[in-house]
């Protein structure tokens, strides 16, 4: 929950710097966040910054002991499951056919980047992505862990007033 609550804290920062005029960080601070929260830089862009801040207090207080809410558990998940994503597909670059034993390879370096195991059949999902979207199969995955429908995980993560399109 630390290192989410830091996550937001850095969010909460940038948004509220940028607010009052500051210079735009550099493009190192956006690719770190980006490479350690998948996903962070959509939430940086599209929440209102009493997301972010209510978010970082719910984060701090479940990592000082108070009863975590569902959604942090998701949270982690997702960034996880999307770092591990993100690295198959650095590995693979274009190519869309795997070479004898590169599978086990793969998943390796998927679970070194996700930091915790990955389910079976994730890293195979990551080389050839439902619709062709590695976000699917993120997605996907993680309906499968949590138990959750998509859209409620989507709704609880990236809220969002407009209508999702439909996954294919």
């Amino acid at each position: 929950m630390r290192l989410l609550a830091r996550k937001y804290a850095e969010l909460v920062a940038l948004r509220t710097d940028r607010a009052a005029g500051g210079e735009v960080p550099p493009k190192s601070v956006f690719r770190r966040l980006a490479a350690q929260f998948p996903g962070a830089l959509w939430e940086l862009d599209r929440l209102p910054l009493e997301a972010l801040v209510d978010r970082h207090h719910a984060l701090e207080a479940a990592a000082n002991g108070a009863r975590p809410a569902p959604w942090m558990a998701w949270l982690g998940a997702y960034h996880a499951l999307f770092r591990g994503a993100l690295a198959v597909k650095g590995r693979l670059g274009p190519r869309k056919e795997l070479r004898d034993g590169e599978l086990e390879s793969l998943g390796l370096a998927a679970e070194r980047a996700a930091r915790r195991p990955l389910p079976g059949g994730f890293v195979a999902a990551c080389v050839r992505p439902p619709g062709g979207r590695l976000a699917d199969a993120v997605w996907t995955a993680l309906e499968a862990e949590t138990g959750e429908p998509g859209e409620a995980l989507r709704q609880a993560l990236f809220p969002s007033t407009r209508a999702r399109r439909p996954l294919p």
